[in-house]
Formats: structure tokens, C-alpha cells, sequence
């Protein structure tokens, strides 16, 4: 038997049965989408191996054994998924090839199960992680949305226009040009792989369209690619792979993650499933579609695995009058594990035989509480329970750790003046003058541990413009328990 074989196996830690034939090494390849090869040249005989998978207990792979040479190709066995760690099917394999061609196939097929084992262990590329001498800034395909070669995931509710907007994401990949306003394309252009589950090539074909008419040119033919999908992710992974290999993909859109994955969404063990048929596509920039959860307005729906995994959740909300052909849309991020949280993007798009897209302001409610506070206190200086009335939909715990960060800053400065409970508040830009400015704060029902109705609340009397010294940490947080007790028995 090859002693080159035994010492595989050996390393491998594979026990081997073989036998005294002196058969040569196979002759192995892998091409560029990972397929491999064993050729064994005196015998013409070929195994081709791809859908290579390991775990803990099995080796598995699709296996095909041919006879090679003269016009037509004689099967020795079509191709099969087989684990090849399991003896019996080894052996049921074994029985069903010598019936077709006598050879010494207990060796071969031991070589095929070190050369597979090889192949596998290959696949896992370790490295080394050292510190760079340079740190190099966020790479994106479509900045803030497609961080290059990571997982990011747009969450909305169905109707929303995520589907369309995820067209437009490729358009820009692919054209290099900027399709939706705020959202800015890398120096490179990237082709894309659109994977639907949900609706057909000429919906998309008549939207992308429209898009093209709305920027005022056609995008590059042949670079936006497309498949309609009938089966989960997890099932087809090898084939998306070749494709994305053969076709130099660099962003691929998933529409939408609860068909791809084809199970229970609630499932830890489904949503696993797809993230990990998600990754195991290639080195690629993917965006996920999901839809929000029952009754939730930017939660996704089932496990919260989906989420976890992705590096980056976008959520998109629309607010659109059905008498106008156009709506309002909110892009907001909610998760970023590989930089800081971007500011919210408002969008209008605009309807007809052209999709336009524009910037549009952002929803009060979307834009961050710092940014909030600074529109409410745009007005002039505000004693506290006015700033809480004036942002009703917002907890005062995050108001007041909010104000907090923000005099500390300096952007915002904090006169306590005799009731310490109720201090005022006034943009550091706007301190420019003595006294406090009335605002009047209309009756309104306030959103907070219930429904409960405010007075009309005015900053009163004057206070010194002299700004008393900050309280302490301790002192903060006694307030705020005070605070909240004076709550709940108002409550």
C-alpha cells in the first residue's frame, strides 16, 4: 500500500483498510470554485468531489467516479452524497463500483477519504491576528449600508420598499453612481447577485427600469445578475458559491431571509442554518431583507440569531398618503458592530413611469435624543419637566442621562436654581441672555408607564444666570429615584 497514503491518514488521524496492491497516488487538483479532483492516470479512472461538508461526526460530499478516454464517459458512479466516514456506506459504495469495473477499491476509495479530509481541512485558511501598523478606515460597496465582505441586514415591514431600495443598492454597486440620496458608492464597482425568493425577473427587470429613467442613464448590461430561488439557502450553498466564483460577485441581496431560510423562524437552530449558508457562500458583501415582527415596527421577525449574526440592521419605515404617488421613508441604524451607529436617513421617492429618490428630512422620532433635545431647546432655555412634556414619546431616564452627556460636552449648560428637582436647560449657543424664556406647553397626554395627563407647564421666574455646580453622580441618581417615585405615585 502507498506509504504516502498511510502517512496521510496517520496525520489525519483516519483509520484506513486498504490492501498490499502497489496502487500510485492519484494525481489531485482543486479548481478555483473548490471542486477536487483525483485522477488515477494508468486506470483512466476520475472522481470529481464538490459540496465538501464536516462536522464533528461526518465527511460528507457529492462523489462521482468515471472512466475517462475514448467519445463517450461510462459512469462508475453517477454522482452521490455520501459520508464518508461511515464504514457501511463506504461499503454499500464499494459493492455497487466493483460491480461495474474490477479494481482494488478498497485503497481508492481510503485515498479519496485522506484527499477529501485534506481538502476540508484546507478550507478553514488559519491565520495569525498581529496589530497593523496602519488602521485602515471602514470599507463599504455602498456607504453606510454595504460594508465590504460583511454581513448587513435591512429590516421593514412588508410594502415597505425594501426590495426596490435593495435594487437601487445594486445599481449603485454596479454603475458607481448614486442612486439613493445618502447612500454613496466605494471607488470601485462590484457586481451583484440578486437571490429572490419572493417575486420574478421582470418585476425586477421593469423597476430597475424606472430607476434608470429617475438618474437619467442605463446601467452597465450584464453585471447585475439574477436567480429565482425555490429552495432554502442552506440547500443550493455549493452552487451560489461556483456562481458567485465564476461570475466575480462582490455583493449578493437575500429577498427575503424567511423563505431563504425555509424553516421556523423562531428557531435558533433554522436561523443558524442560514447565517451559516450565508457565510459559507464566499468572501463576499451580503445584504439580508427581513421583514419586522408581528405587531413590531423595526424588530425583525423570529430568532433574534438572524440579528446577531448580521455585522450591521438597517431598519426602513414609510409614511406615504395614498392620494400622492410618493412616500416618505426613514433609514435608521440600529445595530453596528464594526463602527459607530450612523445618523438616520430620510428619503422621499417619487412614483411613475421614473422611480426618483431625494433627501428628505428625518422623522422627529428617528433622529437621536441629543438631536431631539437640541431642536426643543431651540426655542431657548427650558426647565426640565418642559423638555420632558415636549418629548413625550421619549423615557426620562434617557432625557436626563442624554442632558447629562450633553452639558459635559458643553454643547448644552444647566442652571439648577431653587428647585433642584426641576433644573433649566438652554443650548450653550443661545446663552446670551438673562433670565428664562417662557414656553408654553399645551395639554397633552404623555406616553410613560401609562397614559397620564400634564398641566400646562411654564418655566417660571427668573433664576441668576450664574451656573451652579454640577451635581455628582450620586447625587444624579438619588434625584432620578426620587423622581421616578414621584411618578409612580402621581401615576
Amino acid at each position: 500500500m502507498d506509504e504516502a497514503l498511510r502517512a496521510m491518514a496517520e496525520e489525519a488521524g483516519i483509520e484506513i483498510a486498504g490492501s498490499d496492491t502497489d496502487i500510485p497516488t492519484p494525481i489531485m487538483s482543486v479548481d478555483p470554485v473548490g471542486n477536487l479532483s483525483l485522477v488515477w492516470e494508468a486506470d483512466g479512472i476520475q472522481a470529481q468531489v464538490n459540496d465538501i461538508d464536516r462536522n464533528r461526526r461526518e465527511l460528507s460530499c457529492y462523489l462521482s467516479i468515471r472512466e475517462f478516454g475514448g467519445k463517450n464517459v461510462k459512469w462508475i458512479c453517477a454522482p452521490v452524497r455520501i459520508n464518508l466516514m461511515s464504514s457501511s456506506a463506504k461499503t454499500a459504495l464499494r459493492r455497487e463500483i466493483e460491480s461495474r469495473k474490477q479494481l482494488d477499491w478498497p485503497t481508492r476509495l481510503d485515498q479519496i477519504v485522506v484527499a477529501v479530509h485534506k481538502a476540508a481541512s484546507e478550507q478553514r485558511k488559519p491565520g495569525v491576528l498581529a496589530p497593523r501598523a496602519t488602521l485602515a478606515e471602514q470599507d463599504f460597496l455602498l456607504a453606510p449600508i454595504a460594508e465590504r465582505n460583511q454581513h448587513s441586514m435591512l429590516v421593514a415591514a412588508g410594502g415597505t420598499g425594501k426590495s426596490l431600495l435593495s435594487l437601487s443598492v445594486c445599481a449603485s454597486v454596479v454603475s458607481g453612481k448614486q442612486v439613493v440620496p445618502g447612500l454613496t458608492p466605494g471607488p470601485f464597482t462590484q457586481n451583484c447577485l440578486y437571490l429572490d425568493w419572493e417575486t420574478d425577473q421582470e418585476t425586477h427587470e421593469r423597476r430597475l427600469t424606472q430607476l434608470a429613467a429617475g438618474v437619467g442613464m442605463e446601467f452597465p448590461a450584464g453585471r447585475i445578475h439574477y436567480i429565482r430561488m425555490t429552495v432554502p439557502l442552506s440547500e443550493d450553498v455549493q452552487y451560489i458559491y461556483e456562481y458567485i466564483k465564476k461570475n466575480n460577485i462582490g455583493l449578493v441581496i437575500t429577498d427575503s431571509v424567511g423563505m431563504a431560510t425555509g424553516g421556523d423562524m423562531n428557531s435558533q437552530a433554522d436561523a443558524i442554518s442560514y447565517v451559516s449558508a450565508a457565510r459559507a457562500i464566499g468572501d463576499v458583501t451580503m445584504l439580508s431583507i427581513h421583514h419586522v415582527g408581528w405587531g413590531a415596527t423595526d424588530r425583525n421577525t423570529g430568532s433574534r440569531y438572524f440579528e446577531n449574526a448580521a455585522r450591521s440592521v438597517w431598519v426602513l419605515e414609510k409614511d406615504q398618503d395614498s392620494s400622492t404617488p410618493e412616500s416618505h421613508l426613514d433609514l435608521t441604524h440600529r445595530k453596528a458592530n464594526n463602527g459607530l451607529l450612523h445618523k438616520p436617513i430620510g428619503i422621499r421617492v417619487e412614483f411613475g413611469e421614473a422611480i426618483r429618490y431625494y433627501a428628505d428630512t428625518v422623522s422627529d422620532a428617528k433622529l437621536p435624543i441629543t438631536a431631539q433635545i437640541e431642536d426643543v431647546l431651540s426655542v431657548g432655555k427650558l426647565s426640565l419637566q418642559a423638555i420632558y412634556a415636549d418629548m413625550d414619546r421619549v423615557e426620562k431616564n434617557a432625557i436626563r442621562q442624554a442632558l447629562g452627556r450633553m452639558v459635559k460636552s458643553g454643547v448644552v449648560n444647566k442652571w439648577d436654581g431653587t428647585d433642584r428637582r426641576n433644573p433649566e436647560y438652554g443650548l450653550a449657543a443661545k446663552d446670551d441672555f438673562h433670565g428664562s424664556v417662557t414656553k408654553e406647553i399645551r395639554h397633552r397626554d404623555v406616553t410613560d408607564r401609562g397614559s397620564v395627563t400634564h398641566p400646562s407647564i411654564n418655566t417660571r421666574g427668573a433664576l441668576s444666570h450664574k451656573e451652579t455646580p454640577e451635581l455628582s453622580d450620586k447625587e444624579e441618581n438619588q434625584l432620578m429615584v426620587e423622581e421616578q417615585k414621584e411618578w409612580w405615585q402621581n401615576d
